[in-house]
């Protein structure tokens, strides 16, 4: 059968018209599912009972996968990913960390390398929020120079971004210190989250300032570590949100221990127990 000429513009039109239609719905649903997956994320990290936001967090991140994979350019939910890889790594496998080092090797290797596996699927979603294909590659092996002038491209609307992708690229890099290799780009994260302060240091409850100081706290001063800058960025964060808990934890936990300050370790650690005493589980 034979289609007259006209008749073959008139079709391709409208599959033009569908194939357009159907992408630009598929754009709007993975937007607004966007909006949702980062009100529940809210919902999550606001719930009290700690076994049932351990259990929730994965089917979340399963689900934001399965968004990803519809729309692999969405920069909410890459930043969504980013931040539930991260908040699950750092509030509960490596809880587990803690729980069996030293009491069961083979259980605290295997939560070792899944927080590894958990840290760079964040810090891999997070980078892609923020740069595409070559340009990634590209701004990953530039100079720190280089690297910093393009941060300076960013607004305030790319904070999550910067914040969730440092987060998870530093957590990935302390789990990794025995790799030189791995270590050099911890001055990236650092300029990262600097960037972050300069647009937004109240973001996220001030963590970018507790961030900024753990990673003070934890490294040589030969290799950039700073008592003085490390008690001054974790005070900051406290300042900003004195009712957030993780702040006064992470003060204890990176500076108290590293430089052996007992009397700021007990401060910490008592007033986080006597907020909860309160009712303040933040």
């Amino acid at each position: 059968m034979k289609f007259k000429p006209q008749y073959i513009k008139l079709l391709i039109v409208f599959f033009l018209f569908i194939s357009t239609t159907a992408c630009s719905l598929k754009k709007a649903a993975t937007t607004t599912i966007g909006k949702v997956a980062y009100d529940g994320t809210i919902v999550v990290e606001s719930e009290e009972d700690v076994e049932l936001a351990r259990n929730s967090i994965p089917s979340l991140i399963l689900t934001l996968e399965v968004f990803a994979q519809g729309n692999p350019d969405d920069k909410t939910i890459l930043t969504l990913l980013a931040r539930s890889y991260g908040q699950y790594a750092f509030g509960f496998i490596e809880e587990d960390l803690i729980r069996y080092k030293g009491v069961d090797p083979v259980l605290y290797d295997k939560s070792r390398t899944r927080a590894k596996l958990f840290y760079k699927k964040g810090m891999d979603y997070g980078l892609r929020s923020l740069w595409k294909g070559n340009k990634l590659k590209d701004i990953l092996s530039s100079p720190q120079e280089k690297f910093e002038k393009e941060l300076k491209r960013y607004s305030k609307k790319q904070v999550p971004s910067l914040f969730w992708a440092a987060f998870c690229w530093g957590c990935w890099i302390n789990l990794n210190r025995d790799d030189p290799e791995v270590f050099i780009d911890v001055s990236k994260v650092e300029a990262m989250v600097k960037r972050v302060i300069e647009l937004d240091s109240t973001y996220y409850f001030g963590s970018a300032h507790s961030f900024l100081g753990a990673m003070a706290s934890t490294r040589p001063v030969i290799l950039g570590g700073n008592p003085s800058l490390a008690k001054e960025s974790f005070n900051k964060a406290i300042s900003i949100s004195p009712e957030y808990l993780m702040n006064k934890v992470l003060f204890a936990q990176y500076y108290g221990v590293q430089f052996q300050d007992k009397k700021m370790f007990e401060e910490q650690l008592d007033s986080v127990e006597k907020s909860i005493n309160k009712g303040q589980p933040n």
